[in-house]
């Protein structure tokens, strides 16, 4: 039988990458209709750090970096990612549709950017970088306009607030764990990041959810759907995610930050009736045009870097 060669392999997993992780948040909502928030993510994080520490404790150039001097640069990453950034969204869904908030996570490399052009005086951002941040505020100008002027239901206008402040602590947990100097494998550091958010999250469930684990019940909606993005929302889709990034240019990886939105988007329009308007087809392509031209301006930087 002949060998599946590398690359439709890594493309196989983008596809997986593009797919799975738009259909989280549709499964997102469904388990917070049967579970608190904190809890039902909480334990699925926890869970996935769990199932992947143990695979990795079998590999001796794994299970070599279990240390504290390596876990200890993963608790910060792992509640801005974890803890906040995915976490927060159970809150979020609660009161605005999940075709927003994929929206709003897709304004991530718009954050990015922003937080190099302040830190780096010197960072030439382009004519790509600053029309796509102009095209990105744009978008977000019409989905808070659609906001206001609609009649929407108590807590919209606070649903939206948590959904931009998971996005913006993800963009600020992916920069804190790229700017510190980490000798463990991806594979370790994703571990006790879940770990540590996961950890974060049942801290917060104990405080503020009357939660209790024997209620719990895995063949109800909130169950599958916890299994589910547990085993293939973190655990499949996170190992294709690496093969992907270690096999393909990050560029074409970066298509998953385009088709995701679109994902949630028609889930959320077949099986929770979401409405889709103009204003949200329209902020939509404004935002998936400025994250283009975004990772445009990146890749062009990128590639003077090497060239200098």
């Amino acid at each position: 039988m002949k060998k599946i060669s590398t690359g439709i392999k890594a493309n196989f997993a983008l596809g997986l990458v593009c797919l799975i992780w738009g259909t989280t948040y549709f499964a997102i909502k469904i388990g917070i209709e049967g579970m608190s928030p904190f809890a039902f993510l909480g334990i699925r994080h926890f869970s996935a750090g769990i199932i992947l520490c143990t695979i990795l404790a079998f590999f001796r150039n794994q299970r070599k970096y279990f240390k504290w001097e390596n876990i200890k640069f993963q608790i910060l990453p792992g509640i801005l990612l974890i803890g906040v950034g995915n976490g927060m969204i159970g809150i979020a869904e609660q009161y605005i549709p999940t075709n927003l908030v994929a929206i709003i996570f897709a304004l991530i490399p718009i954050y990015v950017l922003c937080y190099n052009i302040m830190i780096n005086k010197n960072f030439n951002v382009g004519k790509y970088g600053i029309l796509g941040i102009a095209i990105g505020l744009f978008g977000v100008m019409l989905i808070m306009k659609k906001s206001f002027v609609n009649d929407y239901p108590s807590g919209f206008i606070f649903g939206l607030v948590i959904a931009f402040i998971c996005s913006f602590s993800w963009a600020a947990g992916g920069i804190v764990s790229k700017s510190l100097k980490q000798k463990s494998s991806v594979f370790v550091n994703t571990t006790f990041q879940l770990l540590s958010g996961g950890l974060f999250l049942l801290i917060l469930s104990v405080a503020f959810e009357d939660f209790k684990l024997s209620s719990l019940d895995f063949y109800s909606n909130a169950g599958i759907s916890l299994i589910y993005l547990i085993l293939i929302g973190s655990l499949l889709t996170f190992l294709a995610y690496v093969y992907a990034v270690e096999n393909l240019p990050l560029e074409k990886v970066a298509l998953h930050t385009y088709i995701n939105p679109l994902v949630a988007i028609i889930l959320g329009w077949l099986f929770l009736s979401e409405e889709i308007t103009l204003t949200t087809i329209i902020a939509t392509f404004f935002i998936l045009s400025s994250v283009f031209l975004t990772n445009k301006s990146l890749k062009k930087r990128t590639a003077k870097n090497r060239k200098d």
